[in-house]
């Protein structure tokens, strides 16, 4: 029986907690009003801008939720929600042990660091780069834990003769 490397484990975690995380945002943007959204971050960021007028990153979001629309909080909800279903499928798949899981969430996460890199390159933001980052390590890892689970099935088939 393989027992998963602790740090395969608390990646994998992570990813699941990320991905209900952002399912929670998705379902809250479906029912929140968009003024609403846009009143509140603007309040806080004034707020902020207030005690610190040079904070970038208040000085940044203040700016996105003046253009901030019905149809980007559509497209917002729908992409947290489904990012976080495939996420938690697979993290699910990945925690069962499911040798097809692995390539899978390779793929997976590989194709959203694709997306958010594009994304990087139009719009640059730290945190999305440390969300990239997370997903290359994670992808390492899970490399690696398919490695060991495919060398291990391999050897158990020699041993039994196959």
């Amino acid at each position: 029986m393989h027992h998963p490397n602790r740090l395969f484990m608390g990646g994998i975690i992570v990813k699941g907690v990320q991905a209900a995380i952002e399912g929670i945002c998705g379902v809250l943007l479906l029912f929140v009003a968009t003024d609403t959204i846009k009143h509140v971050v603007q309040a806080v960021t004034q707020l902020e801008m207030a005690h610190h007028p040079d904070d970038f990153i208040a000085a940044y979001i203040f700016r996105l939720s003046q253009g901030f629309s019905l149809g980007s909080q559509h497209f917002y909800a729908f992409y947290f929600i489904a990012h976080a279903l495939v996420k938690l499928f697979l993290v699910f798949a990945l925690l069962k042990n499911k040798r097809w899981a692995y390539p899978v969430a390779m793929g997976a996460l590989g194709f959203f660091v694709a997306i958010q890199c594009v994304r990087l390159a139009t719009d640059w933001s730290w945190p999305l780069l440390g969300l990239v980052m997370l997903d290359i390590i994670v992808i390492g890892l899970i490399f690696r834990e398919y490695r060991t689970v495919r060398c291990e099935r391999l050897e158990a088939r020699q041993a039994s003769g196959l």
